[in-house]
């Protein structure tokens, strides 16, 4: 976690991100600066084409990032690794599209722009990390200059606005962009999907903590185990070595002296221990962070050994054994010479308890078998013990199995309930009616909706200046795609109007229920008020989902008829079915001139 703090920061993140609706040029940018609560600001812009590394591979999709100067970056920087920045002449990769793909540092590509061909020479390797690696599913990224895209996509303007101010703080970020919206709209440019980014919190802390969370409490449990393993294998030996406590007794030697001697013993076995799990402790520590950052395209610094991680496994491993054992080895050392000679030994109380008793009067069994039965309960201290000690080892492996299972069964039902194999988003609207029935003309289709999409700000009251953000989802009322979780009320029906579903926690936040209104602002659309039907358990988009009727979205937000998002259901579920169903409809859609 602290190496990705540390990466994060100095990659010196943008407090607010806003992605427009439409294209700024330079001066636009430049008068954000001079707004209240504005202390630096840079332009960038994110376009999307297809590509291959040669002609034998299918087209991909890909992010083209444009920067204005790779050179001076001013915020969310990016890092080269080899190579150069991108120019006239050359476009730069992100690490992890070279790994994932295996494309070569200093290879080329084809980019399939406007139904052309282009060719590139990647000239540089850069680390970027706010990219979504195609490890988790992401597509691949590039980089441009400014010049080849303008030669390529006929801009050189800015798409997407990164912000900073002076002090960071949630409400003074909430400030700053209500500002710097309101301004936008002044000059007729939509702000569309937002993001306020804490500079001291890393955006995937929240997945590192729920991991750290889980290794935290499983290394309790293992401790835990541990100590009782301890304290039963004192207890054995104890067991095994009372006539011997006795003579050492009997020729003089103190309850201190023999105490001291197994305590010896104890931090023996402790430091052998720890000679064995320091050294192969780090060593898969190392490689567990290394696979995680890895993941999260996170740098990952050289083998360096944690002071206070050492110090703190030197301390546990040390005294914990010693607390662990200083009980069952002061029961032992405690009996008197004639306990110790005896033959009973430390057990020499059986037969006088009830349960003892019970036994006893048990006949007709075969003495193996009666032997059996009773042998355990001589020392009920020690079968205590063991129970305790079986049971937690079967706790924490149920536990395991049980979180496992859990995770994957959630994640399984959540894609389930998704209903979808593929899903296509266009760079223009498109009516609904022809573009569904050119997708369903399509070999390998099983169904297939069109939806509208909208980042919005979700209010409890009219007045409210700020509220939760929202992802607005227009889609059909009687889908046969998505068939979410209903955890409170119902989920959308034809004859609805102004009607919304909304996730759970996302209903909390805003502090309202099933039955209340919601006030949706849609920025340059509007606000409109809808009524709360159901809450439903959804995970995408951080939870922050609210879903209406489609006909009834689209007229809010003025285009009628119209969609962009294609959500499609294949009838076979494999990976290659799949990407060739998209290819055909990705083809379909591109001879008609829409991308």
């Amino acid at each position: 976690p602290s190496n990705m703090t540390r990466s994060f920061r100095e990659s010196d993140p943008a407090h607010l991100t806003i992605y427009l609706r439409s294209l700024i040029d330079d001066d636009v940018l430049k008068s954000l600066t001079r707004l209240p609560g504005v202390a630096g600001v840079e332009g960038a812009l994110d376009m999307s084409a297809r590509w291959r590394s040669d002609p034998n591979t299918p087209w991909r999709d890909a992010n083209i990032v444009i920067r204005d100067d790779y050179s001076a970056q001013k915020f969310d920087r990016l890092e080269l690794l080899s190579g150069q920045w991108p120019d006239r002449q050359a476009i730069a990769a992100e690490r992890t599209t070279l790994s994932s793909f295996q494309l070569p540092a200093d290879g080329t590509i084809t980019l399939l722009i406007d139904d052309r061909e282009h060719t590139f020479h990647i000239g540089g390797a850069v680390r970027d990390l706010r990219i979504y690696p195609p490890a988790f599913g992401g597509n691949a990224t590039f980089y441009m200059s400014r010049d080849m895209a303008e030669a390529l996509f006929g801009t050189r303007a800015f798409g997407q606005v990164k912000i900073q101010m002076p002090v960071f703080s949630q409400r003074a970020a909430e400030d700053t962009l209500q500002v710097v919206k309101n301004h936008l709209d002044k000059i007729g440019v939509g702000a569309g999907y937002t993001i306020i980014q804490d500079p001291n919190r890393h955006f995937n802390q929240d997945l590192v903590d729920a991991v750290t969370l889980i290794l935290a409490v499983l290394a309790v449990l293992s401790l835990g185990l541990g100590l009782f393993l301890v304290i039963n294998t004192i207890n054995a030996i104890i067991a095994q070595q009372t006539t011997q406590i006795g003579m050492m007794k009997a020729v003089g030697a103190t309850t201190g002296q023999v105490l001291r001697l197994y305590m010896s013993g104890v931090i023996f076995y402790s430091l052998l221990a720890l000679f064995i799990a320091v050294p192969l402790g780090a060593l898969a520590t190392y490689s567990l962070s290394d696979m995680l950052l890895e993941l999260l395209n996170v740098p990952v610094e050289g083998f360096r050994v944690s002071s206070p991680a050492l110090t703190q496994q030197i301390g546990v491993g040390l005294l914990a054994p010693l607390l662990a054992g200083l009980w069952p080895v002061l029961a032992g050392v405690r009996i008197t010479v004639r306990e110790a000679i005896s033959s009973y030994g430390i057990g020499t109380g059986y037969g006088r308890g009830i349960l003892d008793r019970f036994l006893g009067h048990i006949r007709g069994l075969p003495r193996p078998m009666a032997l059996t039965l009773r042998n355990p309960f001589r020392r009920k201290g020690r079968a205590v013990l063991t129970q305790i000690t079986l049971i937690a080892a079967g706790v924490v492996f149920m536990m395991v199995y049980s979180v496992n299972v859990s995770f994957t069964d959630t994640i399984k039902s959540i894609f389930t309930s998704l209903g979808l194999d593929t899903f296509i988003g266009l760079n223009q609207t498109v009516r609904i009616e022809e573009a569904e029935a050119l997708i369903k003309a399509q070999p390998g289709i099983a169904q297939v909706e069109l939806r509208g999409f909208r980042t919005s700000t979700a209010l409890r009251n009219a007045d409210d200046r700020v509220g939760e953000r929202i992802y607005v989802n227009g889609l059909p009322p009687d889908t046969q795609l998505f068939q979410p979780a209903i955890i409170e009320g119902r989920w959308l029906l034809p004859e609805d109007g102004h009607a919304i579903v909304l996730n759970q926690k996302l209903l909390g936040k805003l502090g309202l229920k099933v039955g209340d209104q919601v006030i949706i602002d849609m920025d340059t659309a509007g606000k409109s008020t809808w009524t709360i039907v159901g809450a439903i358990f959804d995970l995408s988009n951080n939870q922050a989902n609210g879903y209406v009727p489609r006909d009834v979205f689209l007229r809010e937000v003025g285009q009628v008829g119209r969609a962009g998002l294609v959500y499609i259901q294949t009838i076979k579920h494999d990976a290659a079915s799949q990407a060739d169903v998209m290819n055909r409809v990705r083809a379909a859609f591109e001879s008609r001139g829409i991308s």
